[in-house]
């Protein structure tokens, strides 16, 4: 029995014990692909192709620095870009010691890391412009590793851009702020 892929949104290969995914067809429709819970210790370049992707999960594989750097290289297809279309990306319980070049991955609203070898966060760039943030006062504790690195942080067009000494608070959490939305200090 065969069976059709071919309309297929979501495929759902958690705990098949994969160590490839040589054998299974990516249908390139596919919005979701949940690959929690197997032996994978490379990404699958035909992931890159699928051009719709909107959520990734690699949870609990093998994935170490060098099968996750690819994702660095995701670039265009035909015009269009799985980096414009991927909204989360889970990489937990791995064992990722850094992820760099992410930020291609313009949609990306959910990036989970959780559980791997990661040294340090090299976050020095926050694009948060145009959502529905009310207020500062979670943002420095979201970023607290990086918190002296970060350099440039975008909020405008978020009610919290509006609130009374923005910048100088902004300015107050973040040391090393060079740029502000389109302020530019250094």
């Amino acid at each position: 029995m065969e069976i059709d892929l071919s309309s297929t949104t979501t495929l759902d290969l958690t705990s098949f014990q994969l160590h490839d995914l040589d054998s299974v067809e990516l249908p390139s429709n596919l919005t979701e692909l949940d690959l929690t819970a197997n032996r994978l210790s490379k990404l699958d370049p035909r992931i890159e192709n699928l051009i719709n992707l909107r959520k990734l999960s690699f949870r609990q594989n093998l994935i170490d620095d060098a099968a996750i750097d690819p994702i660095s290289r995701w670039e265009s297809l035909s015009g269009l870009e799985v980096s414009s279309t991927l909204k989360e990306l889970y990489v937990s319980k791995n064992e990722v010691t850094k992820m760099e070049e992410i930020n291609h991955l313009h949609e990306l609203q959910i990036l989970e890391l959780g559980s791997n070898r990661l040294r340090d966060w090299r976050l020095e760039d926050l694009w948060l412009n145009d959502n529905q943030i009310e207020s500062l006062e979670n943002i420095a504790e979201a970023v607290s590793g990086s918190r002296e690195k970060l350099t440039t942080i975008y909020l405008e067009n978020n009610p919290c851009a509006k609130s009374p000494n923005y910048q100088a608070t902004l300015r107050q959490m973040f040391h090393n702020i060079e740029q502000i939305d389109s302020n530019i200090f250094a």
